[in-house]
């Protein structure tokens, strides 16, 4: 990391854009660490995060984005933080999402959020960010992505799904880790945090050798789950494990999702879990298998094993298993899960533990990047 803070004793207010209020525990930690690692470079920076919804998260206020409300921050920089939220397909994803969550019906396009304010006066970015690309029904106009200052995708495929947009190679466009690689540097007193989940959760956890899992509705079809339920616990039994289901989406309603999934051997957690608890719980796991990117990432970054499966090809997880040369932990069919589990029980390789450290160089090279054009 770069100390730039003495470079510029010019005011910096930063709007930070992210979905946060969808209550994924991955788009929810995203501006949290990116405040924090923005800070150690720019320590003076002013901070408000917005999302399409105002809401209150770890007792920190998000404001609903329009136009307005950016106006009356008035920052001198905004920047877009994690996700796979670079699309305009309001109707089809970010409208079924929302539905589903206790928050005031939107009434400007979820979308806006990330493009509404490219023509804004201040330095804009793009940071870390996936790009969703569907069909050509709702295109990204090059007009649009050419006012940015920075533009920071996290994969090859989100590259060009972009280019696509835009029908050009672009080499603007900069290819910046997942942030997700760097989630272990909050988590690092993860086993205090087991240690004092007993009381939440039921039963004492530090000690147990235990494996988490999630899923929700958009991941697998109804006719898998006895197969699958069956296979998990199997599995526990076998190997003297328990399987500890996560809630991770609650706009999804995993929680009564993972209902379905209960055994002898399978324990349902509660949905209160904050977000240290379920980083904790996740970087204290033997392994993780489920659906979730920024789950299996936390994981990953504490040197474990894990293996995303979805019924759906998505750009992030071709993305996050082909970089990390482990294409045999992600998988569309859920016939392949007792496979999977007798793979992920496997000591990680040495390959995993280097790929983690590099990922962390790059993010911070790319932050110390980002920072100084700000500065």
């Amino acid at each position: 990391m770069t100390d730039i803070s003495n470079k510029s004793s010019q005011e910096i207010r930063i709007a930070l854009m992210s979905v946060a209020d969808i209550q994924n525990y991955g788009d929810s930690l995203f501006p949290f660490i990116a405040k924090q690692e923005i800070l150690k470079r720019l320590p003076n920076a002013e901070f408000r995060f917005f999302t399409p919804t105002s809401t209150v998260i770890e007792n920190e206020r998000f404001y609903g984005y329009s136009r307005k409300s950016l106006e009356e921050y008035n920052p001198t920089v905004i920047i877009v933080v994690g996700g796979e939220v670079i699309h305009r397909y309001d109707k089809v994803v970010w409208h079924e999402m929302y539905k589903n969550i206790d928050s005031p019906v939107i009434s400007e396009k979820v979308s806006d959020t990330f493009f509404d304010w490219l023509d804004y006066p201040a330095f804009k970015a793009w940071f870390s960010v996936g790009v969703l690309y569907l069909n050509d029904d709702n295109k990204i106009e090059i007009k649009d992505i050419d006012k940015l200052n920075y533009i920071g995708v996290r994969g090859i495929l989100s590259k060009k799904n972009l280019e696509t947009d835009l029908l050009t190679s672009n080499s603007n466009i900069k290819i910046v880790p997942d942030i997700g690689w760097i989630f272990n540097r909050y988590f690092s007193d993860y086993k205090v945090y087991l240690n004092n989940l007993e009381n939440k959760i039921g039963f004492p956890i530090l000690d147990k050798k235990y494996v988490i899992f999630n899923i929700n509705h958009t991941s697998i079809q109804k006719h898998e789950i006895n197969n699958v339920r069956s296979s998990l616990n199997d599995f526990a039994i076998n190997n003297n494990c328990i399987i500890l289901l996560l809630p991770i989406i609650k706009s999804y309603h995993d929680h009564k999702d993972l209902i379905n999934f209960i055994d002898s051997h399978i324990y349902l957690l509660p949905d209160t879990l904050n977000l240290e608890e379920i980083g904790s719980l996740l970087m204290g796991a033997w392994f993780y298998i489920g659906s979730s990117l920024h789950a299996a990432i936390t994981t990953m970054s504490n040197n474990r094993n894990a293996a995303v499966i979805h019924n759906t090809q998505l750009t992030k997880f071709q993305d996050l298993f082909g970089h990390s040369m482990r294409l045999n932990c992600f998988t569309n069919d859920w016939q392949e899960v007792p496979n999977l589990l007798n793979r992920l029980k496997e000591k990680p390789l040495l390959s995993l533990k280097k790929y983690i450290e590099f990922m962390s160089t790059i993010i911070d090279e790319k932050l110390d990047e980002l920072c100084k054009e700000i500065s």
